[in-house]
């Protein structure tokens, strides 16, 4: 590849241009679908965190992205920090237009000089009418950028809050004309009286993370004749930033500068490592905003989730979080159940994302880590005022103690009184209360597993495997956790490929598991002698795993009629073809030579099989997937899927059940839609006039 000749990416500020913008189509057609033609006047309002993208946003509409049918106009309220008046706001907004419209007719000066009004709103009136005029086929769409400096400039009194009732009034004329704000909130949560004249006209729009799609755009597009980045680097950023296009920008920008310094057109695993120790280390003026415009408790149950969980994949409950609080002797001022209330306080402020299962991981795993890092349960307890639990009373512990002997001795004189056991009031109690034991299964750490010969491997409830294969003691191998409940264990001896399965119930007494091979596989991994000779036929065994597992395993185009962990045994020696086959996920061939030297071993990562699904039902319906899990969702989709939807889902290949619903009609039907690799599937349907649905491929 030829060298990066520049670094395009841009932190900190709006995307002015077409080329360094992604995604967002959605927004865009949502404005389209909302004030466009045959619609009412309106007030739309980007609300979003900062950096989200909202100005971004107003700069491409500005820039055309809504169609001829719109005549943007964009006033930056950064640039009106000097008006003193509701006169200097008028002219502001006038000057603007002008200079957008770029229209030699149309100026500032011309029209003040043609234009008798005696009052400045009667002024402002008029120029609307003549660019309606002017115009008769568009509308006028006005862009105001942090619409609550209007707040602030009526609060310091250089504006008047006629401002506000003027524009509610215009929303109510013949003109079409409409505005775009963007801010942190909608009107609704301001705390003054006057934003209540427009609620009526507004409309809102949360402005979000992008889609994973969209995310590997901003990545690779830019500088995709310059730079490969690999599927798996791409995954990690956007796994770091959730989407966050600011946060993805400053990844990217830090990856391009650091190629461009050591003349690299790869990034590394280890590259980005380094980028987000230093992100880390020296953290960005927006994470240290965003961390101390949270809620005490808020930021005590984050601090406590970033201490649970211990990787980028893992999730988390209320009870994994009261456990680590509690095992750090955290005094909580509030309720268990408080904590679920927390977390989904930080969900819906999109600092977390859940699962189905109602589990919660962050949404940016850099915020994760540095919240882990600078921002420990200790250094938050101390930071919000919460005590540490005391200590017990030694002498209440004590006499607790003591009554509890006692009471353990009475107990079993009276089982050891009866034959069955002992009855109270006449029930027997040796039979099960029916009470369900509801805690969460407890890990139990370090289990050894030893083998009277080596090396061998196991798997753990057909799913987990681990081996002993290169281990100082290839006779044994240490479960680093296990919960308490019964497992099933397949042994394997590598060497001689023999099998044995057991099933052991898991107690907080195991410590070690024993496993014994026969006598004769293990003469049978001894070397020969020098001279020595081998009588028995040589064949050998191939492992062969995947992820996820419970894959198809295909030999030489035959069906073995296992699935992912096994063992392939008793082959003879030579060159094999595997093809490991997952509804759902691409098939993935490869070629292993098997020896008698050893017992090869292969695992195979799957990769999702990605369709598209557009859904043209009308009215609008409701539609239930029958395994969500199959169905990539994007940052603003969710379950049901609403209809019509003229954005495309993503989904897994294969064979889908939908269910679809409008409660209203009393419709309900369930329909089979079959979604093929790289291909988009329509299904178009108006429920009150077609008997069935029309499907069509691309």
């Amino acid at each position: 590849m030829d060298k990066i000749p520049f670094n395009p990416y841009i932190v900190g500020n709006p995307i002015k241009t077409k080329e360094m913008f992604f995604g967002r189509e959605d927004d865009f057609h949502y404005v389209i679908k909302k004030l466009g033609t045959g619609r009412s006047n309106q007030i739309l309002i980007f609300c979003g965190d900062r950096r989200s993208g909202k100005t971004s946003i107003l700069f491409q509409i500005l820039l055309g992205r809504l169609g001829p049918g719109f005549l943007p106009i964009l006033i930056d309220m950064q640039i009106l920090a000097g008006i003193r008046n509701d006169r200097d706001f008028y002219m502001s907004i006038i000057d603007a237009a002008c200079t957008q419209l770029n229209l030699p007719d149309i100026t500032l000066e011309s029209f003040q000089d043609k234009n008798t009004e005696t009052t400045i709103e009667g002024l402002f009136q008029s120029f609307l009418f003549k660019i309606e005029k002017k115009f008769p086929d568009k509308i006028l769409l006005f862009l105001l950028d942090e619409y609550e400096l209007l707040e602030t400039k009526i609060k310091d009194e250089s504006l008047s809050e006629n401002i506000i009732h003027f524009l509610a009034g215009i929303l109510e004329s013949p003109l079409k004309i409409s505005f775009i704000f963007t801010g942190s909130t909608n009107l609704e949560n301001r705390k003054v009286g006057y934003w209540k004249t427009l609620l009526g006209k507004s409309i809102y729009r949360k402005i979000s993370y992008l889609s994973p799609n969209d995310t590997g755009r901003l990545i690779t597009e830019p500088l995709k004749k310059y730079i490969h980045y690999p599927e798996e680097i791409v995954a990690s950023i956007y796994r770091l930033s959730g989407g966050q296009p600011f946060y993805t920008q400053v990844m990217c920008q830090n990856i391009v500068d650091l190629l461009i310094e050591e003349e690299r057109n790869a990034p590394t695993k280890g590259d980005l490592k380094a980028i987000s120790k230093d992100i880390v280390n020296n953290p960005l003026p927006q994470m240290i905003y965003s961390w101390n415009n949270l809620k005490d408790y808020v930021r005590l149950v984050l601090s406590a989730l970033s201490g649970v969980l211990l990787s980028p994949q893992g999730w988390a409950g209320t009870q994994e979080v009261f456990k680590y609080l509690r095992k750090n002797k955290i005094q909580l001022p509030f309720k268990k159940g408080q904590i679920n209330i927390l977390l989904e306080e930080a969900y819906h402020q999109e600092i977390l994302r859940k699962n189905d299962q109602g589990l919660y991981s962050f949404r940016m795993d850099i915020f994760r880590q540095w919240i882990k890092k600078e921002h420990s349960i200790w250094k938050v307890v101390k930071e919000i005022g919460i005590e540490l639990k005391k200590p017990f009373n030694l002498l209440l512990v004590a006499l607790l103690s003591g009554i509890s002997i006692i009471a353990v001795i009475i107990i079993w004189s009276l089982i050891l009184s009866g034959s069955n056991g002992f009855k109270v009031d006449g029930q027997d109690n040796t039979r099960d209360s029916g009470v369900t034991d509801i805690r969460e299964p407890e890990q139990i750490k370090n289990i050894e597993i030893i083998a009277n010969n080596g090396p061998f491997r196991v798997i753990i409830d057909s799913t987990t495997s681990f081996t002993s294969e290169g281990l100082p003691d290839e006779k044994k191998i240490i479960l680093p956790s296990l919960t308490r409940s019964e497992h099933s264990f397949e042994f394997v001896c590598i060497q001689t490929a023999e099998r044995k399965t057991e099933t052991i119930e898991i107690t907080g007494d195991t410590k070690s598991i024993g496993v014994v091979f026969s006598e004769k596989s293990a003469e049978q991994t001894k070397k020969p002698g020098p001279g020595a000779t081998s009588t028995a036929a040589v064949t050998g065994s191939i492992f062969i795993s995947s992820d996820p597992a419970k894959a198809r395993i295909l030999l030489d185009g035959e069906e073995t009629g296992k699935t992912t962990p096994a063992y392939l045994k008793d082959l003879k020696l030579g060159e094999y073809t595997l093809e490991i086959i997952l509804e759902g996920y691409r098939s993935e061939i490869v070629t292993i030579t098997l020896d008698s030297e050893e017992t090869p071993e292969k695992e195979i990562i799957l990769t999702k099989a990605i369709g598209f699904l557009i859904l043209k039902i009308r009215p609008t319906a409701l539609v239930y997937f029958n395994n969500i899990t199959k169905l990539i969702k994007d940052d603003d989709t969710t379950y049901p899927i609403e209809t019509p939807r003229v954005k495309a889902l993503n989904v897994q290949t294969g064979s889908h059940t939908l269910t679809i619903k409008n409660e209203s009609m009393d419709f309900e039907r369930i329909i089979t839609v079959t979604i093929d690799e790289n291909k988009t599937t329509t299904i178009d349907w108006d429920i009150k006039k077609d008997i069935n649905p029309t499907f069509t491929e691309e």
